[in-house]
Parts: C-alpha cells; structure tokens; sequence
C-alpha cells in the first residue's frame, strides 16, 4: 500500500519551500498560507490518485462439514481457490455466527473466538489451498449461516475481497447417525446349479454382506467391497435347491440394515436362470436359458383389505382382509408411510396356505393422514405390496398451539401483554406446533384497513412443525390468525399474538436526512475481551450498514454488549455509549450528526482533517405504545379449569395445587427459550411455600418425559397432548404464565421469559 498522505505532502513541500534568501514579513505570510492550502488540496484529493489498493478481484471457497451437531468441537476442512490474476499473501477467516466458538486452526497465526487473520504463503493465480479451522458450536439449532472468507495480495490485508462458494454451516440438534442403511433394489442374478450372484443398493455407503443357507438359520456368509452398490457372488450350492438369504450393510456408524430373509432356488444340474429379481416392492423373473419345467411362479400373492379405510376414524382401527397366492402366503407387513417402514401385521389365521385372512390394529397412531400399504410374501419369495388407500384419524379437531418467530437464530420474545416486537423491512421466520392432524395452514396476517395477507404454512415430516416467512414492509400492528384443516374437512381458526412492527431508525443533519453514511455496530467478545465488528449476516442483517436513499437503517440486536459507530463525508462521526442488552431488542434510535469543519476559499468549500468523534448516549426501552396492545386476560379472576396429567406414578391434578400460591408456565421442548426459562423455574420450585408447575402443550407424554430427565429438572413437568388448556386459557404465545392464589383462582397472565424477580412478584400479587 502506497502511503499517499505522506506523498502528497513532502510534494507540496518540495514546490512550496520558502526562500530564506528573501524573506520579508508579507511574503513569509504569503508562502504559509499558499504552502497550508496546498497541504489541505493534496490530503484531500491526490489520496484517490495515488493510491494503490489491493487487487485480488475474485476467489471462492468451500467448507465441509456442512451440518454439525450442538455442543460438538469440529474440524471444518476449507479449500481457497484464487480465482483473480493476483497473489493472494493474507486471508481472514470469520465464523458463521455467535453461535460457534474458533478454538484453533491450521494457518499459522493467532486466533479470536471469532476470527482468523494473518498473512500466508503465497497463493499463485489459478492456485489453492487447503486450511482447517477447529470451532466448537453453540447448545441449540441454528439454521445454515456463512464462515466469512476475506482475501488480500496486501500483507496487511487491504481492501480485502470476500470469496464466494460454497460457505454454509447448520447446527443440527439430531445428535449422533442412528438410522441404518436403506436396502432396496435386491437382485438375484447369474444363477447356475452351483452358484448365484446376489446384488442390491443402500442409501448410504455401507458394508457388504450376505448370510445363506437352506434354511432361515442360514450358516453360511460371503461379503464384498463397500459402497453404495452391493454385488456378493456365493458358490458351491446344491442344484435345485431353495436357499434362504438375508443381506447386511453397516454404515460408519455402526448402524445394520437388513432386508430380511427372502429365497431363491438354484437350476437344475446343467441349466442357469439368467436374473432374478427380490425387492420390497416385487420379485421377478426376466429370462432363463433354458427355461425351467415347468415355468417358475413370479406372480406375487394379491391383497384385499375388507375394512372400509374410506371414512375417518376416532381411533386406530382393526384393519382386516385376505391375502391368496398360487404356492402359500408365507409373510404380511403392513406400512403407515407409503413404504418406508413396514411392521407384521398381528394374526393370519393360515399361515404357508394358499389363502390367509389377517387383521392387524395399529398402535400409538395421532390424528393424521396414512398412507397405508399391505406387503404379502409367498414360500418362493415373491413379494407385492398393495395401495390401499389413506387412513384418516380425526380424534381432535385441527389445532396450533404454541409459536415462535425469530430472526436469523435470534428469538424475538414476546413482550409481557405477549405481543412480538419486530421490524419492518426484515424476514421473520414463524414456526408453530399443531394437533389433530391437519393437512394445511394458513397463517393470515391482519393488515391495515382491508390489505390482509396469507401465508401456506409447510410442515417439517422430521419434527411435525409448521413454519413459513413474515415480512412486514410498514411500521404498524398486525394481529395474526391462523386457519387449519384435516385430511377429513374440519377447519378451526385460532387468534395468535399480534406484531409490532416498529419504524426504522434514522440519521439526519440539520433537519435533513443524511444518505451516503454507515452505521456499524461492534460488540463485546467475551473471551477476548474487546469489541470487534458483529457479524450481522448470521442474523438476517447487514453490518456495516448503508444507509438508505431516506437515511433510513434497522438494527435488531441479541443478547449482548455493544456501541454504534454512525460516520459519513463531511460529518462528524458518531459514536454511542456502551450498552448492553440481556435479551433480543430492536435498536432504531434516531441519529443527528453535524457538519465536520472546513475551509471556504470563494466558492469552494475544502474539508479540513478532523479525526475526532463526538460521542452520544443511547437509551433503548420499548415503546410506550406496547402496552396498548392488549393481552388476552379474560381468564383472570376465574377458577383454573381442571386437568389431571400423568406425572411418574402418579397424577398431576389442578385441585391438588390448592393451598400454595402457584406459577404455572406453558412452553414447548422444542422453542430455545425453554431451557433459560427452566433454569429460571427450577431455582424458584426449591421455594417449599410455593407451586411451580411445567405444562407442555401438544406433545406426548414420552417425550416430555425424556426431556425433563436430560435436562435433570427437579420442577414436576406434564404433557398435555391434545392441547386442552391452549383454548380453555386463550393462550396466544409462549411461554406463558399463568399465576394462581391459594383456592385455585386465576390471579394474572403473562408472556415471554420471566426473571426470578418477576416470577415471584407475579406469585405475590
């Protein structure tokens, strides 16, 4: 880098060097004066001109893994590639989000929590490297946000450019690989008297292995190369012959899939059948030479279900049907899931017989659509899987329960009254939990006079989730609704909690706003103890950030310590007062900055060097105009509606908290606030003169149960499954608090995360 200032002034200074040989006071004054000017024009516009910025114009770059699991020390693997005509001699390497925690790396340099800088050997055009940098992530999910990646052919990093490619990284709460290889696809092929070759493929790469014998015992094994395509070829067999084969793939995990047993049967002496094929769907026959006498059956046995799975049913029912085949139905399995997992279905009154009734009832089974399937098996191991149709269970009507909107992986709480803050101009994301098997949802979004908007909700198969996008373009309120129906018509609408979109922050001088500035935020790094620039980016935002044609900006912060940095030509810069913020809160403070000094010559306005910064204290609360969105408290002053939820061995009844006054708070396992809520709740329960009661709507009783025992609560934690109190407590968003006196009675209701200090309170009111 050209050091242009220092330049510009020894030029000046060489036309502007005062002759000591005729000197009198005027001229003296005269040479100051030209020599000062000259100085100020210089600095001011021969920088531009001289300078040499760095120019690397392009690189990519590609990151694995790309999805880690929470709470785990990983080594990412980075590839750069320079893709400009220059060097590349210093990288900087920024991680996704607070979310991951840099604890080392590869590159030969000093590291941040956050960051690595520092200069490198030489990368040529056209040339690569490879570099790891080792990050531990965060305790919760967090959906795919960018490693940084800045390169420079300046060894101090000027004007750096952000390579592109393939940079994203989730955090997955999945936890370790326990699903095993898919088989499918099983080919029985080349079969002579002696020998068969058996081939199938997996999902995933696994292990090769098959077990075979004349009989489902088997007693003999042959294995071959790893991968996704399985080929296993098994000699030494006895000629016409029925052999049993069942075959194996493990993944790096450790977990087996198997297709379980199936048979084929060997030529006779002197003949080979050319393909057989033994799948989950059919088994087939394509050519033999010669063929066999007489033909061998490939017809797979026919299926008919005799219960009517046309209507809807309260409850699982007693599915019952036939099942034929020419040889003898040897195995029924019936699938919930369109085929990705069958289970045996409980009796078939004739099993090996060439005609079979069965009946199987499925177990555990919520309100939902099926798409149900019968897979029948005869003695040669010839298999047909037959469509029935949808199973409808339509026990409860379509209900939502609880939901959270976020930013990024930033959740936005809702405020005490349960109404949500956020900003125009942002995507929010809403995710919701639902019961009684509904089929679609909307989410209608109630704006000003009659514009209205409506969203298709998609649901997550993993988790059972609905979610979808909200932008809000105008400040404003914007109560939402959401609309369910099920696979059998019902249709129920539900009012959530309403929106507050604040107005955007603005920057101005005198009266007029200011267009060509930036606003940065910096925030406090706990481990290294400075601030550094916040990677806005992981949170759907940009920093620094532009401001608009209207000197308009929007900031959303999460928890954290921070200051602003407001600069533009020709203004002073700004800087605010340390503040810190101990949950999500938007931050639009409105900025007035003033005119940096200058000199007038004539017509011309010169800046002269000003490198100090006018400080500003910053206040952030919300906004007044909050509390008059109101909550929905229509249960104060009434009786708790009584529940009964099995707890351990026992029960958890309304009337048995009678007698202590009583918290009782409403949250989901899955939103990421309730593990800070619980801790919060847990140190209160130790409080032996009152009740602190957990209540998880729409989940099931099972797996509230393992979550209170991981998280070692000692509070009492109930599932309510249908949802019965998220109507019978108008309950908008959670968590929520319901506090209640001595006799039951409801005394107050509020939202969002509460402190110890609030709960009590709450509890003494």
């Amino acid at each position: 880098m050209v050091h242009s200032r220092k330049i510009t002034f020894i030029l000046f200074a060489k036309y502007y060097t005062i002759n000591k040989e005729d000197i009198s006071m005027v001229r003296l004054l005269k040479h100051i004066l030209f020599f000062w000017v000259a100085c100020v024009l210089g600095a001011v516009f021969l920088p531009p001109l001289l300078r040499v910025e760095a120019a690397v114009d392009s690189c990519t770059v590609s990151v694995s893994p790309s999805t880690v699991n929470t709470n785990a020390s990983q080594e990412y693997s980075f590839t750069l590639n320079n893709t400009s005509s220059q060097t590349i001699i210093w990288i900087s390497v920024t991680r996704p989000s607070d979310n991951f925690t840099i604890t080392s790396s590869s590159l030969s340099a000093g590291y941040s929590s956050s960051q690595v800088t520092t200069g490198i050997d030489a990368i040529d055009p056209s040339g690569s490297m490879d570099f790891t940098v080792t990050a531990t992530s965060g305790d919760s999910e967090a959906s795919s946000a960018n490693w940084t990646v800045q390169v420079s052919d300046d060894g101090g990093g000027v004007s750096p450019t952000s390579c592109t490619g393939s940079l994203g990284t989730a955090i997955s709460g999945a936890g370790a690989d326990t699903t095993a290889p898919s088989i499918s696809d099983i080919v029985v092929s080349d079969i002579s008297d002696t020998q068969a070759k058996i081939s199938w493929t997996t999902d995933e790469s696994g292990t090769t292995a098959v077990d075979y014998g004349t009989t489902d015992e088997y007693g003999s094994s042959a294995s071959g190369d790893s991968g996704t395509s399985h080929s296993v070829s098994i000699s030494s067999l006895t000629a016409n012959t029925t052999y049993h084969y069942n075959v194996k793939s493990v993944d790096s995990a450790g977990n087996t899939g198997e297709s379980g047993d199936n048979t084929f049967v060997t030529a006779k002496a002197g003949t080979t059948t050319t393909v057989t094929v033994t799948g989950a769907v059919t088994t087939r026959t394509v050519t033999a030479t010669p063929s066999p006498t007489p033909t061998p059956d490939v017809s797979p046995p026919k299926v008919t279900v005799t219960t009517d799975v046309t209507k809807p049913f309260t409850k699982a029912p007693t599915l019952e049907g036939t099942a034929t085949d020419k040889t003898g139905v040897t195995k029924l399995e019936y699938s919930l899931d369109a085929g990705r997992n069958w289970t045996p279905v409980d009796e078939m009154t004739s099993p090996g017989t060439k005609a079979t009734a069965f009946s199987f009832t499925p177990i555990d089974l919520l309100d939902d659509n099926y798409n149900l399937e019968i897979r029948a098996t005869d003695e040669l191991g010839n298999t047909g899987a037959t469509k029935i149709g949808t199973l409808i269970i339509d026990r409860l009507p379509p209900m939502v329960g609880g939901n959270v909107i976020s930013l990024g992986p930033q959740i936005l709480e809702p405020s005490a009254n349960g109404a949500i803050v956020a900003l125009a101009g942002l995507d929010q994301k809403i995710t919701l939990s639902a019961v009684g098997g509904p089929t679609e949802i909307q989410l209608r979004v109630k704006g000003k006079g009659e514009r209205d908007t409506v969203i298709s909700l998609k649901k997550n198969p993993d988790n059972g989730l609905w979610s979808g996008i909200l932008r809000f373009d105008e400040p404003g309120v914007y109560p939402l609704e959401t609309t369910a129906v099920d696979g059998a018509g019902n249709r129920k609408t539900r009012v959530l909690n309403s929106v507050l979109v604040l107005p955007e922050g603005s920057v101005s001088a005198d009266g007029v706003p200011v267009t060509n500035g930036h606003i940065s935020v910096y925030y406090l790094d706990n481990m290294t103890k400075q601030f550094v620039l916040w990677d806005g980016s992981a949170y759907s935002q940009e920093n620094p950030q532009p401001l608009s044609a209207k000197g308009k900006y929007k900031l959303y912060l999460p928890v954290g310590t921070y200051y602003l940095r407001i600069s533009a030509p020709g203004f002073k810069t700004q800087v605010t007062g340390i503040f810190t913020l101990d949950h999500g809160f938007p931050v639009t403070p409105d900025f007035l900055l003033k005119h940096a000094r200058a000199l007038r010559l004539g017509p011309f306005l010169i800046p002269l060097p000003d490198f100090s910064e006018s400080s500003v204290a910053i206040s952030l609360q919300w906004p007044e105009y909050v509390k008059d969105i109101p909550l929905d408290t229509s249960v104060v002053g009434s009786e708790l509606p009584y529940f009964s939820f099995p707890f351990d061995t026992a029960s958890v009844t309304s009337t048995g908290l009678h007698g202590k006054p009583t918290v009782i708070t409403f949250f989901n396992t899955w939103s990421p606030e309730a593990a800070t809520q619980l801790a919060i709740l847990n140190d209160v329960a130790t409080k032996k003169e009152i009740n602190v009661l957990g209540i998880v709507p729409q989940e099931t009783s099972a797996s509230v149960a393992i979550f209170r025992k991981r998280g070692a609560y000692a509070m009492p934690i109930v599932a309510d499954p249908d949802g019965s109190l998220v109507d019978a407590l108008h309950l908008q968003s959670l968590p929520t608090h319901i506090f209640l006196n001595r006799k039951g009675i409801i005394q107050g209701v509020q939202s969002g995360v509460l402190s110890k200090e609030q709960i009590l309170d709450g509890l003494l009111k």
